[in-house]
């Protein structure tokens, strides 16, 4: 097998000696390693960088159209990230370009960050302490328990299902809505599933961990928070 053309395009944030030595394994075996370690959006550069590569690397730097139909050899598109929206997924598609990402390896930092912002926002941590530091100190206040509270997770994947995890921990009751399937991960959690305007309906936090694709684009809108609105006085 002739050996491939594997270009990173983008810096990872991580020492260029790592990176060297992840490229290790691809040069023994007779493939050729290429890194840049400048960060750039300039569709020109882009294709520049692209030239004659049978794989590109990037992390969450926007690969359009314009840049993938300049590579007539270019196979895969590898993204060193969770998502694809930024790539021109399309046009990939119907030149048998496969695209692959990095799915899974934040799965738990994602789901404890969402935990975290909601933790914020209930208990007013950053409100708190501004107030606290603040001369004319309003005095105390209170914030909102997390346990008692019903959860809705809008979709159920890895992510959905670790984040459902912390919030039964918390003491919440779970509903879920989930376009493509039930999950049975989700079931034995005893979460709920139901359609997305009765979980906004019932949920007083709900935590959204979907794709951005065309058919989840706008998935929550205003008019579709006023079903929140209703219950959540979070939003008064």
């Amino acid at each position: 097998m002739t050996g491939m053309l594997v270009k990173l395009l983008e810096p990872l944030n991580v020492p260029d000696s790592l990176i060297e030595k992840l490229a290790e394994p691809l040069q023994k075996k007779g493939h050729e390693f290429v890194y840049y370690n400048e960060k750039t959006t300039d569709t020109k550069e882009l294709a520049k960088r692209s030239e004659n590569a049978d794989v590109v690397m990037i992390a969450n730097n926007p690969y359009p159209t314009e840049v993938i139909n300049q590579n007539d050899n270019l196979k895969l598109i590898n993204v060193a990230f969770t998502g694809v929206d930024h790539v021109g997924i399309a046009d990939a598609k119907n030149q048998d370009i496969l695209v692959c990402n990095a799915a899974g390896y934040a799965n738990q930092a994602v789901a404890e960050l969402a935990i975290g912002l909601v933790m914020d926002l209930y208990r007013r941590v950053t409100q708190g302490n501004s107030d606290i530091r603040a001369a004319d100190y309003p005095g105390a206040f209170q914030g909102k328990e997390i346990k008692g509270k019903t959860v809705g997770i809008i979709g159920t994947g890895k992510i959905g299902i670790e984040t459902a995890r912390l919030f039964k921990a918390f003491g919440a009751k779970l509903v879920a809505s989930n376009q493509a399937s039930i999950n049975p991960e989700a079931v034995e959690l005893g979460m709920e599933y139901m359609d997305l305007d009765e979980v906004l309906a019932q949920s007083d936090i709900v935590t959204l961990h979907v794709p951005l694709m065309p058919n989840t684009k706008g998935l929550i809108s205003k008019e579709k928070l006023s079903l929140m609105m209703k219950r959540n006085s979070c939003f008064n």
